[in-house]
């Protein structure tokens, strides 16, 4: 990153954010500055901690940048009031997390010609904090896909049986007709809504218990008269 001497002011908008608090967290900033073509955007994942100190982490990344272009005066932007108050003056760092943090922050401080910083409130931090949930959006994403891998259903012979046995056929009256007598066609059975059905219920919260989940799924199918009938000549075409 090419350092520059410029005396126009640097406005740097930064955010942190936790799901959990502490949870999984990240930051993230833009920089805004008469000698970049466009806004420079930046984002980390901070692991598992709070939000008080993903926001110090965004201060810190947005002065470490501010620093290697070469910018001398900065106008600050965070929606954390505890952290500017603090950055300020006007509260006291009690908590013992938070005291190496801003202490790094004075000491870059320190090595600007002149720093403002102000809060403001979260629309009028939009960008940040865009960057800041989208980023955090994305592991979100990869442990989903991750739990749905893991907890894809295999249709075992027992499985089958007990579908088979727990599906009625289509006509209940023995003394009407045979038991494979007066069945829909396997054609008839509609594969598409029943994927769906599923589909449905594997897109709920990350969050459901691998248990629950199984038994909602099981309940969807052996409501499926005709996918007891498919299942159990599939299995008996097999073993011929």
């Amino acid at each position: 990153m090419p350092a520059t001497q410029n005396n126009d002011i640097a406005t740097i908008y930064v955010d942190g954010a936790s799901r959990g608090n502490p949870g999984d967290a990240a930051c993230a900033g833009v920089i805004e500055h008469s000698s970049l073509s466009s806004p420079f955007e930046f984002t980390e994942k901070l692991g598992k901690t709070t939000n008080n100190i993903a926001e110090y982490q965004g201060l810190l990344r947005g002065l470490e940048f501010a620093k290697q272009f070469g910018f001398q005066k900065l106008q600050i932007y965070s929606d954390s009031q505890l952290m500017v108050r603090q950055v300020l003056g006007e509260y006291q760092v009690k908590n013992e997390g938070l005291k190496p943090l801003y202490q790094k922050v004075i000491r870059l401080l320190d090595q600007f010609e002149s720093v403002q910083i102000t809060h403001v409130l979260r629309e009028k931090n939009k960008r940040a904090d865009q960057l800041c949930n989208q980023t955090l959006d994305q592991d979100r994403d990869k442990v989903k896909d991750k739990f749905k891998a893991e907890n894809s259903l295999t249709l075992s012979e027992s499985f089958i049986q007990k579908v088979s046995l727990e599906s009625p056929p289509l006509n209940e009256d023995p003394q009407k007709s045979s038991p494979t007598e007066n069945r829909a066609p396997i054609t008839a059975f509609d594969e598409d809504r029943l994927i769906q059905k599923i589909t449905t219920i594997l897109n709920k919260s990350d969050l459901i218990a691998k248990e629950s989940l199984a038994k909602e799924i099981w309940e969807t199918l052996k409501n499926e008269p005709k996918l007891g009938i498919f299942l159990q000549e599939q299995s008996a075409s097999q073993r011929n």
